[in-house]
């Protein structure tokens, strides 16, 4: 299993998308028994742990190893079973295994969010696509004022809404990367999980996902010679947001971004999280009927489609409701907003910890004349 625990953050400075901050405080809130070190029953210890606690609860992770005693007690059991079995004996040592969960506790009672097999932590991005290195900070708070409060009342009484905090939990499968003698193929994914403190997952929004091959890894014939290929869909990611169903062209590798921006667009009182996907599809590329060579001279990735996706938050401030928009209707409220591409979450790569990336383009190897200023 995939996992990444570089969490010794501090509390950073506030990213701020319109009127919704995004904060990073110290992952070190997890329940007493989930202490890094505690003992959890006969064979194991928790390895691995980090939570966050907001106003009606707490979201946390643990990873369970097994204690390095068992370990070497059940690799000396496995050689004296095989000994058995040579001498026709059927004593088979029973092996503790390990567990990976994450949780939601208000307290009183703890509920599963994502576990072992489902539980994708990125390690990594796949070859060069940090997208503002989304992995190096799993989990981290969104907040926003009351806005019926700011814009309509001017006041605040007891009954007010004093704004909205929800957990931010960031999955996904990354360093699914390999260079080898014919190239280089890359697999990654990143998914934004908002979740309220009744425990429960509001949304769940691809904000990146990648899958391309520098050589083809079938050997596509005819109209589907591409420079990049297929290489596979991540891990814990949806095949339909990469590739819609129906679409045949599957020789061609994707690479799909997703933009976060946060605002009341229709000024009904209530938030809005908007959610700009853009896909694009790796450049047709041909042979030299001589040669029999790879045209080369445009390795790149073009635009292919893009969609919107609104969530407005429900009268009661506890949830998120989720609405049709339509791509004109998107653009226009952004537009509204003098807000574009570059405005959305994640904006840039400053938040990664290695100074040397801040300076990556988002978007490498993208060739869109909309979104000039993320061209390598």
């Amino acid at each position: 299993m995939k996992t990444y625990f570089g969490l010794a953050l501090g509390l950073l400075s506030a990213y701020v998308n319109a009127e919704i901050n995004f904060e990073y405080p110290e992952l070190n809130e997890v329940p007493d028994k989930y202490q890094e070190g505690q003992s959890f029953g006969e064979y194991h210890y928790v390895k691995e742990s980090f939570g966050l606690s907001g106003n009606n609860g707490m979201v946390f992770y643990y990873l369970i190893g097994v204690r390095p005693e068992i370990s070497k007690w059940y690799r000396k059991e496995l050689k004296l079973s095989k000994l058995n079995k040579r001498k026709g004996r059927d004593y088979i040592p029973y092996a503790p295994l390990s567990e990976e969960k994450i949780l939601f506790s208000n307290g009183e009672s703890e509920s599963v969010l994502y576990e072992n097999e489902s539980v994708y932590l990125s390690e990594g991005p796949a070859q060069d696509d940090y997208w503002g290195c989304m992995h190096e900070r799993p989990l981290f708070k969104i907040q926003w004022p009351d806005l019926k409060k700011d814009k309509f009342q001017n006041s605040v009484s007891e009954n007010n809404h004093q704004g909205s905090e929800y957990a931010v939990l960031i999955t996904g499968d990354g360093d699914g990367w390999s260079t080898g003698g014919q190239g280089v193929s890359a697999s990654d994914s990143l998914y934004m999980n908002i979740i309220d403190y009744s425990g429960e997952i509001v949304i769940k929004a691809p904000m990146l996902n990648v899958s391309y091959s520098s050589y083809p890894l079938i050997d596509y014939e005819l109209e589907s010679d591409f420079f990049f290929d297929i290489y596979g869909i991540p891990e814990g990611s949806n095949r339909e947001d990469l590739i819609p169903e129906g679409d045949q062209d599957l020789g061609a590798g994707r690479k799909g971004y997703g933009k976060l921006f946060a605002q009341d667009f229709n000024d009904n009182g209530q938030q809005d999280l908007v959610f700009w996907h853009r896909i694009y599809k790796s450049h047709r590329s041909v042979k030299d009927p001589k040669t029999k060579e790879w045209d080369t001279s445009k390795r790149r990735f073009e635009f292919e489609r893009e969609w919107f996706t609104w969530y407005e938050e429900n009268k009661e401030r506890t949830s998120f409701i989720k609405r049709e928009l339509s791509v004109e209707q998107g653009k226009k409220w952004l537009s509204d907003n003098q807000l574009g591409w570059n405005d959305g979450y994640p904006k840039d790569n400053t938040q990664c910890k290695h100074s040397g990336l801040h300076k990556v383009p988002m978007m490498t190897n993208v060739y869109d004349p909309e979104l000039k200023p993320y061209q390598r």
